[in-house]
Order: C-alpha cells, then structure tokens, then sequence
C-alpha cells in the first residue's frame, strides 16, 4: 500500500455474517468493532504501510468527534486523508522522527500494558498469601488443655512440622 486510506464502519446489518476464521483475521468483527468503540459511520485511518494510525483512531473515539453528524465526519475523514497523503509525497514518505515517535510510543503502551498485568499478577499473589496465612494461623492455634494445670507447669505448644 502507498498512500493512506479510510475505511469507514459500516452499519450492523451490512458487516454481514462473521465465518469461522473471521475477516482480515478478526474473528467476530461486530463484537470487536464495538470492543473498541467505535460506531457505524465511524472512519478507521490506515497508514501507507497497513496499519491504523492508533492516534487517529483516538481521536475519531473521542467525544469532540462522537458528538459530530455522519456527514462531516466522512468529510473530516476525506479532509485528513488528503492532508496526511500530501504530507507523505511532500516529505517523500514519513520522517525519521515520527518512524521513532511511533515506535515509542508503541513500546511504551506495550511496558504500560504489561506493567498492568503484573501489578494484577501481584494483587492476585497478596490475596492467596493472606488466605494462605489466615488458614496456617487458623490451624496452628493452640488448642484449650482437656485436663487443669497445676500452678507451676507450663502447658508446651505441640511441635510443628
């Protein structure tokens, strides 16, 4: 691909039938599209090299945009498309600093992303130690003697293993 496209989401009863092995490798594309929020009508950006410009589709899911009517978004879309495709024959495809910006970002959102699934890994690990622990406190409590002590005696706590 050598130049940016928009495709647009279509409404519910034309994205048709999902198959078994999805579309564009995206199995149950209405549920995804709607997992990510976007709505009918809704442009999706793709860059010169296939991909969906992800700070584009933030803005498309924003409430400035949501709030916009079918038409001016579509327009607002042709507008984009236009500007960014001139930007890439005018700089003759997409500069230095933003092939490193994206890739940044990109790393960044993954560490983010997985610094997430640790702190939840974490969370799930100090709830089963503190159940652990309640339970091994439960079962190491002495028991009440069966029989009186004499005054000087001292009642010994069974040994543990």
């Amino acid at each position: 691909m050598s130049a940016w496209h928009v495709v647009r989401v279509p409404d519910p009863g034309r994205l048709g039938a999902s198959s078994a092995e999805g579309v564009l490798g995206v199995q149950g594309l209405p549920e995804a599209v709607a997992r990510i929020g976007l709505r009918p009508g809704d442009p999706v950006f793709v860059r010169p090299d296939g991909m969906v410009d992800v700070d584009l589709l933030d803005f498309v899911r924003s409430k400035e945009f949501r709030n916009l009517e079918r038409k001016p978004k579509r327009n607002y879309a042709t507008d984009t498309r236009q500007f960014y495709e001139r930007i890439r024959k005018e700089t003759k495809g997409i500069p230095e600093s933003e092939i490193r910006l994206r890739k940044t970002v990109t790393q960044l959102k993954k560490t983010i992303a997985n610094q997430r699934a640790e702190i939840e890994e974490l969370r799930q690990l100090i709830r089963n130690l503190t159940l652990a622990s309640a339970v091994l406190i439960q079962t190491n409590t002495p028991q009440e003697p069966s029989a009186p002590t004499s005054g000087n005696v001292v009642q010994l706590r069974p040994p543990t293993t």
